[in-house]
């Protein structure tokens, strides 16, 4: 076997592990997401987080702005 033929072989075989490496890694990807999604939905249907409703606080509640404090320590404090 020549070199030119040597070095083509060789080109042509790590093209081939290169394509293999990148199937595999998308199908990894994919199953991944997949199986992340199906136990975010099993998750949310049993209710394992809560009956919660998101966001818990919005920007506009005065609880968020500092009034938390207030009134705990008007709850402390009598008068």
């Amino acid at each position: 076997m020549t070199a030119q033929k040597s070095l083509r072989f060789l080109v042509a075989n790590q093209t081939r592990v290169v394509r293999r490496a990148a199937v595999q890694t998308v199908v990894r990807a994919e199953t991944t997401a997949g199986s992340h999604a199906l136990l975010a939905g099993v998750a949310i249907k049993l209710k394992i987080f809560g009956t919660e409703q998101w966001p818990l606080y919005t920007p506009n509640d005065p609880l968020t702005r500092g009034a938390r404090r207030d009134l705990a320590l008007a709850q402390i404090q009598p008068g």
